[in-house]
């Protein structure tokens, strides 16, 4: 688990993003859980059964609304490719279209999407290991996808129980509209028609202007590790003791914070292979080259040693002839050399 400059906020709110789940507050309670599913609302009123407060009836208490149905960029399903080095293999985890942000409507996010085809949406850009993550990842995924497939805001009479995460039924709105919805956000309006409350049926989508522009909403499955971190790093090595014996150290980053240590990086070695190859382990403080899969801070990499002002280089004087380098080779800490 890392945190890595981000907030408490964003922090809960990125691990809700990766795996499926809704982070709220609401009656001073704290809730990080499952989204609302909006087959827990009340069925579809008309004029003459209508006595839910979540049952909104266009006419009666309903003023405005404003639904759309699409098919653009749906799924039939969605799979998540990772890569296990445990087990030096791949992890695949999938999951089929649906939502449970909309329910009892005519159309379905599968359905539209094989009018298409019914094509795959494919995510390779997260650093998953294990079969639990991809397989969370994948059912976030398609969710995030396919509570886009039916959207809507509307007006009805003032009333303080539509909230956001909300499960209302409209009803009246013909065949193709009518059925169940979870709110994504209302606002509440005393004006001079009176009480109002505006709300927005938007699933996993934040249509706001805020989450329009921001990482969060425009590239929601793949930000859940924070802010990307491209390029390459510094970083001191605070640990070598890796209890599986797999060559790996633990890392700080003076850049970053004194306090934070990172999980175990694995380390580019000289023709790593079975029972062969370099085994060069980097010493606790050394300076040392780290870059990020995916851009994602939780998977360090360290691609390399690096001298310093106070690290340097111990291969004696005149090591230079006119630009050509005249002696290359290896030194211990304790002073044994292999020199070329």
């Amino acid at each position: 688990m890392s945190q890595a400059n981000q907030s408490d906020w964003d922090f809960l709110k990125s691990r809700a993003r990766e795996i499926g789940y809704e982070l709220a507050m609401e009656d001073g309670k704290f809730y990080f859980r499952q989204p609302v599913q909006a087959s827990g609302a009340p069925q579809a009123g008309n004029y003459r059964n209508n006595s839910d407060p979540l049952q909104l009836v266009f006419g009666d208490d309903l003023m405005e609304f404003r639904p759309r149905v699409t098919s653009a960029e749906q799924v039939n399903d969605v799979k998540v490719r990772g890569w296990d080095p445990d087990q030096k293999q791949a992890v695949i985890g999938s999951a089929n279209a649906g939502t449970v942000a909309a329910d009892s409507l005519h159309d379905n996010p599968a359905g539209l999407a094989n009018n298409f085809g019914g094509p795959t949406f494919t995510a390779v850009n997260r650093p998953l290991a294990q079969q639990a993550q991809v397989d969370g990842a994948a059912a976030s995924i398609a969710e995030l996808i396919s509570s886009a497939f039916a959207e809507a805001d509307g007006v009805a009479n003032g009333n303080p129980k539509l909230k956001a995460g909300s499960t209302v039924s409209i009803g009246v709105v013909g065949n193709e509209f009518s059925g169940k919805y979870t709110l994504t956000s209302a606002r509440h309006v005393f004006g001079e028609q009176g009480y109002r409350t505006q709300f927005v049926i938007s699933g996993r989508q934040d249509r706001t202007l805020l989450g329009l522009t921001s990482l969060g909403s425009s590239n929601g499955h793949a930000s859940a590790g924070g802010a990307p971190i491209n390029g390459v790093v510094v970083a001191l090595v605070t640990d070598n003791n890796d209890p599986n014996n797999a060559a790996r150290v633990k890392l700080k980053f003076p850049w970053l914070d004194d306090n934070y240590e990172s999980d175990w990086a694995r380390l580019t070695q000289l023709g790593a292979g079975p029972n062969s190859g370099a085994v060069w382990i980097p010493e606790v403080n050394d300076e040392v080259l780290v870059a990020f899969e995916f851009g994602d801070i939780r998977r360090p990499y360290v691609v390399g040693s690096l001298y310093n002002g106070q690290d340097t280089p111990n291969l004696g004087s005149g090591l230079f002839d006119n630009g050509k380098v005249k002696r290359r080779g290896f030194i211990s800490r304790k002073g044994h050399q292999f020199i070329f």
